[in-house]
């Protein structure tokens, strides 16, 4: 049972490690503010890109870093949603709208 415990310990410090490379490589790239003056909060994650072993469970393929903008606390700013662009280094807008 600890084995367990001691597994998904060990996998959320590498989840850290990867996403404290992640901001040493990208945060002064990351906006802090919408172009119309709206604060950005970002969610950074680790997912699972690949497949799993069926008989083992063992995971096979790699581990990626994504980032994804939070819903904003203020519509009446900037209802656009945005996303940063690793390769570029750019803030983009999609053609996607926050709506409650």
């Amino acid at each position: 049972m600890f084995e367990h415990f001691k597994k998904r310990n060990k996998q959320k410090q590498f989840e850290k490690q990867l996403i404290n490379e992640f901001l040493a490589e990208h945060e002064e790239y990351i906006p802090k503010y919408s172009p119309k003056g709206l604060k950005f909060d970002w969610n950074i994650y680790v997912y699972a890109d690949g497949e799993y072993d069926i008989f083992t469970s063992d995971f096979l393929g790699t581990y990626k870093v994504g980032i994804a903008q939070k819903s904003p606390k203020c519509l009446g700013i900037d209802d656009s949603v945005y996303q940063y662009n690793e390769e570029i280094r750019k803030l983009e807008k999609t053609r996607l709208r926050w709506g409650y």
